[in-house]
């Protein structure tokens, strides 16, 4: 379960990296 937590929070910050680059607010629902 430790494997899914981190790949969910490489994800995660993967695609908070991506809104950051674009510049729009987070809108990524947990």
């Amino acid at each position: 379960m430790n494997s899914l937590t981190a790949r969910q929070t490489e994800v995660l910050e993967f695609i908070r990296d991506e809104i950051a680059t674009r510049g729009m607010p987070p809108t990524v629902s947990e």
